[in-house]
């Protein structure tokens, strides 16, 4: 081969070699560029993560706090519905006991006491097991003690059980 043939292929050679090193700077350009932006990416990422695990931890000591507070305000109201249910069975008992002249309830009285309770209130008395003779005791009378010892059961047992249903017959 000629000296010219060798120096033309040489060139050519050297001219691919040239396109080939502009081509891989363009790549290494590019990947300098892809590496950086992957790099900011993963920052960005570390930073959401970051700000989720504190999320996460602000939501969970939120969430705690809501339900510490939906705890208290169902105690209060439960307390509310006890203390009604209470209130309900004095208010009749007042009603029975002032209608005539003796102190107590006797066994008709007692019994009236239970028609003008709601259904719930006498179902639940029937499940309690307690009788008018359980109640009443060797002087057959319902006093004010006897009275509020079994209402204090009764309206326990109604305020879990989301109170009364129906009305009370004052009339």
């Amino acid at each position: 081969m000629t000296f010219r043939k060798e120096n033309k292929a040489l060139k050519k050679e050297i001219d691919k070699l040239n396109f080939a090193e502009k081509k891989l700077s363009n790549v290494q350009s590019e990947l300098g560029h892809t590496n950086e932006k992957l790099e900011e990416n993963i920052e960005k990422f570390r930073k959401l993560d970051s700000n989720l695990k504190q999320l996460g931890k602000s939501n969970i000591k939120g969430l705690e706090a809501l339900q510490k507070k939906s705890k208290q305000i169902m105690a209060t109201i439960h307390e509310d519905l006890i203390r009604h249910e209470k209130e309900v069975l004095n208010k009749v008992f007042d009603y029975l006991e002032f209608n005539d002249k003796q102190e107590g309830f006797t066994e008709e009285e007692f019994e009236e006491f239970w028609k003008r309770m709601p259904d719930s209130y006498l179902q639940r008395f029937k499940d309690s097991g307690l009788t008018f003779e359980k109640i009443a005791g060797k002087d057959g009378i319902i006093d004010q003690g006897e009275f509020t010892d079994m209402v204090d059961r009764l309206a326990e047992d109604e305020g879990m059980n989301g109170g009364s249903i129906g009305d009370v017959d004052l009339k």
